[in-house]
């Protein structure tokens, strides 16, 4: 109390739905009035149920992600949405492994392993980085909001970019395979190519539909587009924060143990079980899905 810079905030949290009445806000407005006279101390913030149910979701299953990125031959797109292309050093995509799965929870998968594909992504990488650029589809990721730094002007060379709410749409397998690399000196020389597209004046659909579009260069399944299904992601919080069960759902996820949750494929069965329906018993696991 006898620090002078110290700031405090009065929290009002309650279970509601609607705003603070004009009475009900008047003695907090007076309060305020009387406590920040002469100097600004103390703030009020006021939490109703949906902020409570969004801070308690966030904190479940993780903060957005913001990314720093340096592209180099760099070029902007203005028209219909801004977007910015370039090449990102493969070292620096190895970096992004610390964010996991909040990177790529937008994708339709998360990271599959070794597949096929992605051990020839990894073969390229080791034999031949220089290559890396001419032989790889690229990454996509969607921002919030992307702006360049001021750093380096107008040219075209090297640009920084702040990058809000980022999320890769497509590439997750080349971002997985490049940070699971275990001698990452070798990814010294190669470089890949990213496009940063901002979703500020999208469509609201813009973001699914640009991910269904661009997700072609390892084979979709159909259950795949689970990830784009917003009753699926409902249910994967729902879950979480009512009954601290997890709920996989998109492909390449770890599967939960038994006694902490369920997958996709094992809700499905499990429903399609439910119903009396016995000719669920060979087709359960897609009416299942549809169901969920």
């Amino acid at each position: 109390m006898s620090d002078t810079s110290a700031k405090f905030t009065l929290v009002l949290a309650y279970t509601g739905e609607q705003s603070l009445s004009a009475d009900v806000q008047q003695p907090f407005n007076d309060l305020l009035a009387e406590m920040n006279s002469p100097t600004e101390m103390v703030f009020l913030e006021v939490l109703n149920q949906a902020r409570l149910h969004s801070i308690v979701a966030t904190g479940a299953i993780g903060e957005a992600v913001d990314l720093e990125i340096m592209l180099h031959q760099w070029g902007l797109v203005k028209e219909p949405f801004v977007a910015y292309y370039g090449q990102v050093a493969v070292s620096d995509i190895a970096a992004w492994g610390g964010y996991g799965v909040r990177l790529t929870s937008k994708n339709l998968r998360q990271f599959k392993g070794l597949t096929e594909i992605n051990e020839s992504i990894a073969k390229t990488l080791a034999a031949t980085p220089e290559h890396f650029w001419y032989f790889n589809n690229g990454v996509t990721i969607l921002c919030e909001s992307v702006r360049k730094k001021p750093l380096g002007g107008s040219s075209t060379d090297i640009g920084t970019f702040e990058c809000k709410g980022a999320s890769v749409v497509n590439g997750a397998q080349t971002v997985g395979t490049i940070v699971a690399q275990k001698d990452q000196s070798q990814l010294a020389n190669a470089r890949v190519l990213v496009r940063l597209i901002s979703l500020d004046n999208c469509p609201p659909n813009f973001a699914d539909e640009l991910t269904r579009a661009t997700n072609t260069q390892n084979r979709i399944e159909r259950r795949d587009f689970a990830a784009l299904d917003p009753n699926q992601k409902r249910l994967r919080t729902e879950l979480l924060l009512e009954f601290q069960k997890e709920y996989a759902y998109q492909s390449g996820e770890n599967a939960p143990q038994e006694s902490v949750g369920c997958t996709l494929d094992e809700a499905a069965v499990a429903l399609a079980c439910e119903m009396p329906d016995v000719g669920l018993g060979s087709s359960g696991k897609a009416r299942g899905r549809h169901a969920l």
